[in-house]
């Protein structure tokens, strides 16, 4: 040794490496991963990944992990969505629409390159796309006319609407809304035709909804009238109701 001269001493640390399903444990001096592998004799492929820099020193901290990626071209078909167009149509009720075109979809072959990660799927890059059947859009007309004319009565409404109908008669209860109920009254869900709206019921005719029903929920409504009888000649059936305000 040279006078003033120093010497250092790198000492080899325990270093591990997990690749292949296994964990190797080396000795060596820090060095960069690229080395520690060349050492272990753990050969990386061109796509393979490290949870490191290759130039990166490693000294033994962490393990290096070695991540094999295998990659395989797929051919598959999925489904094209179809669009929904909707177009105003005058000779319908605000509220009421119609199809008049059903959706249907199309089809597409993809063709895409799938990146594996020690058999676990990392990435999918699409190399090429066919359509093999073009999807069909659904056309919708809804109604925009707001005027409308009944036993030679004429009126105006916000919105119409088709629910399910039922009937029912005296109680001996007021209603939801403290009224005595009456021909014109009806019961609704509040959720939908708010009470006090006032509405024209097809086959039943002008009407305030002034009360509720345990069985009253969505799209439906119960007609009062004064008889049983009556009731059961209204029966359930489907009905178009107006919404005057």
């Amino acid at each position: 040794m040279l006078d003033g001269g120093t010497i250092q001493i790198t000492r080899a640390v325990e270093m591990t490496i997990r690749a292949d399903g296994e964990e190797i444990r080396i000795s060596h001096i820090p060095a960069t991963t690229r080395e520690i592998l060349a050492a272990a004799d753990v050969s990386l492929g061109e796509k393979d990944l490290v949870n490191m820099e290759l130039e990166a020193i490693v000294t033994g901290e962490e393990p290096i992990v070695v991540s094999r990626v295998t990659t395989r071209v797929a051919s598959f078909t999925q489904p094209i969505d179809y669009q929904v167009e909707r177009i105003p149509d005058e000779t319908l009720e605000k509220g009421i629409s119609k199809v008049i075109t059903p959706g249907r979809d199309g089809r597409e072959q993809l063709t895409v390159e799938v990146s594996y990660a020690d058999g676990k799927e990392i990435q999918r890059v699409e190399l090429a796309s066919s359509v093999l059947e073009e999807p069909v859009n659904q056309v919708i007309a809804m109604g925009t006319l707001t005027q409308a004319s009944r036993g030679g009565r004429a009126f105006e409404f916000n919105e119409a609407m088709v629910v399910e109908a039922t009937a029912y008669t005296y109680t001996g209860n007021r209603t939801a809304t403290g009224t005595n109920p009456k021909v014109g009254t009806i019961a609704v869900d509040p959720r939908v035709i708010p009470l006090g709206s006032r509405v024209y019921v097809e086959g039943y005719g002008f009407a305030t909804a002034e009360d509720t029903g345990g069985a009253i929920k969505g799209n439906i409504i119960d007609v009062f009238l004064e008889t049983e009888h009556a009731c059961r000649s209204w029966g359930r059936k489907q009905v178009k109701i107006y919404m005057l305000d």
